[in-house]
């Protein structure tokens, strides 16, 4: 019945950085401007999530929102999902949140797809697959996983009942069952 639209500006190349987010009903009519950002996800029939930043900021921002208002309150930052990793490489890198992708099942869950750029390095990031875990109201994070680190582009799939994550590192898939928390091998 809604529908979370980014409008990307017309001229040069595409940064998302300078979208436009909008809320419309389900025809893309009466369009409310909510925010500058990128990476919409409806979470649940009130609440949706979104990423924004700009590339002047230090971090990007992951937003949480109440449809009844638009009113976003900021529940993590790049500093936050940078905190879960272990090995961090030397010298200067920018840390980017790129996508997110909700939970059919839970709206508590969400998956956050980032990047890692290394200054001056041979400008192949790494990609990181976080879980991100909801405070009840919505209005925090609860917790936040490492799921997989790859040093290319991390191919996985949700199942459509939420329940399972399909994740390779091109050696071989890992099914993760979210909600139990538990790892196979396939």
């Amino acid at each position: 019945t809604k529908l979370l639209l980014e409008v990307s500006p017309t001229s040069g190349a595409h940064d998302p950085h300078e979208s436009s987010l909008f809320r419309a009903d389900a025809r893309a009519q009466n369009a409310r401007l909510i925010d500058t950002g990128y990476a919409p996800v409806w979470l649940d029939e009130t609440h949706y999530a979104y990423l924004r930043g700009s590339p002047e900021a230090p971090a990007q921002e992951l937003v949480v929102a109440t449809a009844s208002d638009d009113q976003g309150l900021i529940v993590a930052s790049v500093p936050d999902f940078a905190d879960q990793l272990q090995n961090r490489p030397d010298g200067e890198w920018r840390f980017q949140l790129d996508r997110l992708q909700e939970n059919p099942a839970d709206p508590h869950l969400m998956l956050v797809l980032a990047t890692m750029h290394q200054q001056g390095g041979d400008n192949h990031p790494d990609t990181y697959l976080f879980m991100l875990r909801l405070a009840p109201e919505m209005r925090a994070v609860e917790k936040i996983d490492l799921l997989q680190h790859n040093t290319a582009t991390l191919p996985y799939r949700l199942s459509p009942n939420g329940r399972w994550l399909a994740l390779t590192d091109f050696t071989d898939w890992r099914l993760f069952d979210l909600p139990g928390g538990q790892t196979s091998s396939l």
